[in-house]
């Protein structure tokens, strides 16, 4: 304690020098330093956009008392690129950024000029994809995965948005067992799936809110979707129908004293049409209370029209091997199309010899979507064929069709 207590006063006086001293630093002593600040675009026309890559932040070197350099790198000020002056697009070079009032912080050097290109400004809607990370454990399911709003508006330069292709929500899929819903990005892709540069757009949601609906394989029986073709287009065009999804679940208890394997969409009528076309289609249930499964499904009809590849191509009608007596076969379409330039080498023989054939031996009456054996020629290694799947309703009674 004695040696505590010992000079005692000049201790004292050391602490008084020392406040005295941090108050001289702070508030009386000058110093220089440069700090990063904010960059803010003030007065930017609604019809114009910003084409080139402009920094978020630029250098400012200020002179001042400590305290306030201590405050202002704790919370740097807004400098301002004020672009109300400008009308049209095109490149404008060495724009100047202002530096507001720093009270009595002196601006010894203020923020470089910065060149931009200004370009017309342009809104193109996307439709947003579900991008899948990954799969569900084993044991489950996708139920629905519903995504909102469903499409966003993309703005930007017309350079930037005509190279975008794709608007996704990446969601992950891993180790989900039970109903989930994630506020998620969207971003934005071009034709090869590489992701483009998002400060170059401005979204209306820039978040998409998805929500996961997923079911135990212990409570649901997968029934497989038929797209419900009606009709077929013109001779001289082949046509390929998918769906997605392929498989829809239900609930047991829905289907509780029926026996179901297959669901239909309304009526897709081909008859006479031309041209492909995607678009979504309402599910039908045979049960009335299904308001929460899902409701549509979207079919993607490709059409080809082989007129003018008739010498490179062939039709060909589905053989059916496999079957009894007194069971009727439908398949839907009844042909197939081949195209292969390889064709072109083959004799009249030799095109005769290539076949389409759908074997149904040792499957029970019912709806089937099978992919028919295609016999061609060793002369032809690369071949075109529409459509992968066909049909097939198998039944009793009935001839073959």
């Amino acid at each position: 304690m004695k040696a505590i207590f010992s000079n005692w006063v000049l201790k004292m006086w050391a602490i008084v020098f020392a406040i005295a001293l941090s108050a001289y630093v702070n508030t009386s002593y000058q110093v220089t330093e440069t700090i990063n600040a904010p960059l803010i675009i003030i007065g930017l026309s609604n019809d114009l956009v910003i084409a080139s890559e402009i920094p978020d932040t630029v250098s400012i070197q200020i002179r001042g008392i400590l305290a306030n350099i201590s405050q202002l790198r704790k919370s740097p000020p807004n400098c301002e690129m004020k672009l109300a002056s400008f009308k049209v697009e095109g490149l404008y070079e060495d724009v100047s950024v202002s530096v507001p009032e720093l009270g009595g912080t002196e601006v010894v050097k203020g923020p470089s000029p910065i060149d931009i290109v200004l370009k017309k400004k342009i809104q193109k809607t996307f439709v947003v994809e579900a991008n899948r990370i990954g799969s569900l454990p084993a044991d489950f399911i996708e139920q629905e995965l519903s995504i909102t709003p469903e499409s966003v508006k993309v703005t930007g330069a017309q350079e930037n948005i005509e190279q975008v292709k794709h608007a996704v929500a990446e969601i992950d899929l891993v180790g989900s067992r039970r109903n989930v819903t994630r506020f998620i990005e969207v971003k934005l892709l071009d034709e090869n799936l590489r992701l483009l540069p998002m400060e170059r757009f401005t979204l209306d949601s820039p978040k998409v809110r998805c929500d996961l609906r997923v079911s135990s394989l212990s409570n649901v029986k997968l029934l497989r979707l038929f797209p419900n073709i009606k009709g077929e287009p013109p001779e001289n065009y082949a046509f390929n129908v998918e769906i997605e999804p392929r498989h829809i679940p239900v609930p047991i208890d829905y289907l509780e004293g029926m026996d179901v394997s297959i669901l239909n969409t309304e009526p897709i009528n081909l008859t006479d049409v031309k041209e492909s076309f995607k678009r979504e289609v309402e599910i039908v249930y045979p049960f009335e209370q299904h308001e929460l499964l899902q409701q549509k499904a979207v079919v993607n009809v490709t059409l080809v029209d082989i007129t003018s590849s008739q010498e490179a191509s062939l039709n060909r009608k589905i053989e059916i091997i496999g079957s009894t007596p007194g069971v009727s076969v439908l398949v839907q379409p009844t042909y197939i199309w081949i195209g292969s330039s390889e064709i072109t080498l083959l004799t009249e023989s030799e095109r005769e010899n290539i076949r389409a054939i759908v074997d149904i031996e040792g499957l029970e009456p019912g709806e089937y979507l099978i992919r028919p054996q295609v016999i061609l020629d060793p002369k032809v290694r690369n071949a075109s064929i529409l459509p992968l799947d066909v049909k097939v309703e198998i039944g009793v009674g009935v001839e073959d069709q």
